[in-house]
């Protein structure tokens, strides 16, 4: 599942930096927090798109596993 928004433009060869962090692990379930940062000239960061991206972990059935408990 993704859940981004997306704040402001980013145009063709423009350099862009992503930041991600564990927000949550539940049972099968890892959502990432993340944000997506454009570059300026100037070095300056701008937000361009940020929010979640969960994970379903699955054994080799294809079915929905847990994580380990020592992932964090």
């Amino acid at each position: 599942e993704v859940n981004v928004k997306f704040k402001s433009p980013m145009h063709v060869g423009k350099f862009i930096c992503v930041y991600g962090e564990i927000k949550s692990i539940k049972g099968s379930k890892l959502i990432f927090s993340i944000e997506a940062m454009r570059v300026e000239k100037n070095q300056k960061e701008v937000l361009v798109a940020g929010g979640t991206l969960s994970y379903v972990a699955i054994n080799k059935l294809g079915k929905p596993r847990k994580f380990k408990a020592n992932l964090k």
